[in-house]
């Protein structure tokens, strides 16, 4: 088993910033988030946006630059969830999810901060955070920090703080989808793997085990703005 765990399959050419997963965008949320919905779209297609919440990966840890073996994808995604779907989520959830994350921002948040794939977002925590209780997610007043929300494929979800009348295809861990970090809850479907797998799968196949840091900036790419940060 040890001859397994320490089989090299990639190569970080930067540092993986774990240490601000649940505050800020980072490298590994979207290394992390990207490996889910590549793994989702081979089985479902329509697959729009994958979101990680920051607690499903190893906190307070960076991945240095240099070779990432099979332990290592263990070590940042060490819960044992799974890659789940779920389709024809309401905007408004979606946003919803996304605002559970924002709440404590600009302070670091908890283990539901969202890194994304497939979307770009705004959040200014100068406006109203959502009120939800912390124990079941049911909400009592929506959060207002998500200004902007857009897919890449050019759907728009959220403009000028004005959620629209769309629906999306969500990629998430079964843990999120079913209402974990209060989040609200969907009706999901696991598709196959667990996130450590999707995450070695994608380093060893359509990265070629190649982590760059043109692809992987330490910041991360722009997919999040937080406003004033």
């Amino acid at each position: 088993m040890d001859v397994v765990l320490d089989e090299k399959i990639g190569e970080a050419l930067t540092d993986l910033d774990g240490e601000r997963v649940r505050q800020q965008e980072t490298n590994l949320g979207d290394l992390t988030a990207d490996a889910n919905l590549w793994f989702a779209q081979q089985s479902d297609e329509t697959v729009q946006v994958s979101i990680k919440n920051g607690g499903g990966i190893r906190g307070e840890v960076d991945q240095p630059e240099g070779p990432i073996s099979v332990a290592d994808t263990f070590r940042l995604a060490p819960f044992g969830n799974f890659v789940a779907v779920a389709e024809d989520v309401p905007g408004e959830t979606l946003r919803q999810i996304i605002e559970e994350g924002a709440i404590r921002l600009p302070a670091s948040g908890d283990g539901g901060f969202v890194q994304i794939a497939g979307a770009t977002v705004v959040i200014d925590p100068s406006f109203p955070a959502r009120v939800a209780d912390q124990n079941t997610g049911e909400q009592s007043a929506p959060g207002e920090r998500v200004r902007s929300l857009v897919l890449d494929d050019g759907t728009v979800v959220v403009a000028d703080g004005v959620t629209q009348d769309v629906t999306v295809d969500v990629a998430g861990l079964n843990f999120s989808l079913a209402g974990g970090d209060a989040y609200p809850a969907v009706p999901y479907t696991i598709v196959g793997l667990s996130d450590q797998q999707a995450l070695q799968r994608y380093i060893e196949g359509p990265l070629g085990g190649v982590v760059s840091a043109s692809q992987y900036p330490r910041g991360g790419e722009g997919r999040i703005t937080i406003v004033g940060l």
